[in-house]
């Protein structure tokens, strides 16, 4: 058993409707360290997945200066150990601060390095992160171009929110045209690209320990609704490009627009985003058997290695539905 053994708990943090994520969690650590998964939120009475974990707390929002020392409070208080985020807002927030909790507390927070965070959170240096690695991009375009259609999203943006097509000048709003704010790019055509999120699993070392696409059948308010796991040449290609991916630790959801032959493989691949941390749509890896949740737990509380895993199942669909919590 390692160091973390003697504090068995798992702490979900701004955790909201994760309530698969949760379940998952308290499965894995009570196989492996018989401890229990606590979460936090916001508003924890009106968050589904709050009332789903043996206890919840409230902590104030992200950008509230007391943040981080209420939730180092609740670890001490709670035997917690292990610390896995859930949104883009709090990441290099909790990445500033993973090594110093891990060395002073023995506290460790499953996320990737800060260097890496900070790069994910800005659309315009992950469009360059990916060029890097060998991976296009779809084209950036000055704000007084004339080329349309295009498309337009917030250069630290998350969940959809104010993302725009626009097909003309005329539907130009000034606030677009700061380019500190946000970022143009030409318009995939979705009749030629279709859309994935690829999980990726990596080691505390960086070592990538394996790579799931999952096609985005339908997505509603940012998150897949209806999904199918892919396998085929697509795998191969971004385990060459993403095995060596500098700051990488624990789960990674990377975004592609892929444009397919009649043979399903892969003729283009364009780069979107790439975000450090769980993708709504985990569920359906891990019900695919990549079961990044388990790894997490067992390499925390058991120092358990992995070697790279490529048996998951192919063309694995998942519908999500909608269930209530009545309080």
């Amino acid at each position: 058993m390692s160091d973390y053994s003697t504090t068995p708990n798992v702490l979900i943090t701004s955790v909201g409707r994760r309530v698969s994520l949760v379940k998952l969690f308290q499965e894995a650590t009570k196989n492996v360290s018989g401890g229990k998964v606590f979460t936090t939120d916001f508003l924890p009475a009106m968050s589904a997945a709050c009332h789903v974990s043996e206890k919840s707390f409230e902590v104030p929002r992200v950008n509230d200066p007391r943040y981080l020392d209420v939730l180092l409070q609740i670890c001490k208080d709670n035997e917690i150990s292990l610390i896995v985020p859930t949104i883009d807002t709090e990441l290099e927030l909790l990445a500033n601060v993973r090594d110093e909790w891990k060395s002073q507390y023995q506290i460790e927070i499953t996320i990737s390095d800060s260097n890496l965070v900070r790069i994910c959170r800005n659309k315009r240096q992950t469009s360059e992160l990916f060029h890097s690695l060998g991976i296009k991009s779809p084209t950036e375009l000055a704000p007084d171009s004339t080329i349309f259609p295009r498309f337009i999203k917030p250069i630290a943006g998350s969940r959809s929110i104010d993302i725009h097509r626009v097909d003309s000048s005329d539907m130009m709003q000034s606030k677009y045209l700061d380019p500190a704010k946000y970022i143009q790019q030409e318009l995939v055509d979705l009749k030629q690209y279709r859309e994935f999120t690829v999980d990726g699993f990596y080691t505390s070392d960086g070592n990538l320990i394996c790579l799931v696409p999952r096609e985005r059948l339908e997505v509603r308010d940012g998150e897949v609704s209806k999904g199918r796991t892919h396998k085929g040449l697509l795998v191969s290609i971004l385990k060459q490009k993403l095995c060596n991916f500098p700051g990488a630790r624990g789960v990674i959801t990377f975004q592609f627009f892929v444009k397919l032959d009649s043979e399903q493989n892969p003729t283009e691949i364009l780069g979107i985003e790439i975000n450090p941390r769980f993708g709504g749509g985990y569920p359906l890896t891990h019900s695919a058997g990549a079961s990044y949740v388990d790894w997490l737990v067992s390499g925390h509380f058991e120092n358990e290695k992995l070697e790279y895993l490529d048996s998951w199942q192919d063309q694995l669909i998942m519908l999500r539905y909608d269930a209530e919590i009545f309080i």
